[in-house]
């Protein structure tokens, strides 16, 4: 009896060794979602690192050091009139920024220098040189593949000219004429069309080709001892570009 009686009571510390059981279960079981949620942020951290990295690194290696980019390019210029001669130049090239696919603005300036030609009592004679400076904006639409992009554009703006009468007109007017002569170039407007590519050769160095044609119509002045007469001019030019540049900032 008392063996039997013990028996009740030696099953009863039963209990506690069930607790002891499932505690070593349920830890396992709670550490394991544990384990995941970490696992699983450090995984989403490393991703987000990942994608992060590889979004903003290619903006910065297109924008970086490349927002001001100055450099040197030649210019020809080709007279649309036969009075007018043709002229080679240099000058600065720059860029602002690297160009992106789409829509923005667009500025010109193309400074040149032209002679002129005219009769004097029937003769052809040198007239002088005329310098037109424009200061142009515009609008134009830019397509970017690759390292080269191509952007077609249109530009107005007004043009401040100034004309230098050479020596031989003059001469001319007081032999053949009689009198003395002076000349005055008023300003103009002036619209340009253009067609430019850009190549970037590396992440600062970029290629420039450019082609446009510039129209503008000066009033030229001519004054004499009989008096004054005003004339338009036809300086239109086909301009044609090639520059350099480098990304200074």
């Amino acid at each position: 009896m008392n063996g039997c009686a013990r028996s009740p009571a030696s099953a009863r510390p039963a209990p506690p060794a069930k607790r002891g059981a499932v505690l070593p279960s349920r830890s396992p079981v709670s550490a394991r979602p544990t384990a995941v949620r970490h696992s699983r942020g450090g995984a989403a951290a490393v991703v987000c690192a990942l994608v992060l990295f590889g979004t903003v690194r290619p903006v910065l290696a297109q924008s970086s050091g490349t927002w001001l980019n100055l450099g040197i390019g030649v210019t020809q210029f080709e007279a649309a009139a036969a009075d007018h001669t043709n002229n080679v130049g240099w000058g600065l090239a720059w860029r602002f920024g690297t160009s992106s696919t789409g829509w923005g603005p667009s500025v010109g300036f193309n400074w040149f220098d032209t002679g002129l030609k005219t009769r004097v009592a029937g003769q052809p004679t040198a007239l002088g040189s005329l310098h037109v400076r424009p200061v142009m904006v515009g609008y134009g639409y830019t397509r970017r593949r690759g390292h080269v992009s191509i952007e077609v554009s249109g530009m107005v703006g007004y043009a401040f000219n100034h004309l230098s009468v050479g020596g031989q007109f003059r001469q001319a007017y007081l032999e053949k004429l009689g009198t003395w002569v002076s000349g005055h170039a008023h300003n103009s407007f002036v619209a340009k069309p253009q067609v430019s590519i850009w190549y970037d050769i590396a992440p600062r160095v970029g290629l420039n080709f450019s082609a446009g044609y510039l129209l503008t119509r000066p009033d030229i002045t001519l004054t004499t001892g009989a008096g004054a007469q005003t004339m338009r001019w036809n300086a239109d030019m086909a301009v044609l570009s090639v520059g350099i540049v480098y990304g200074i900032f």
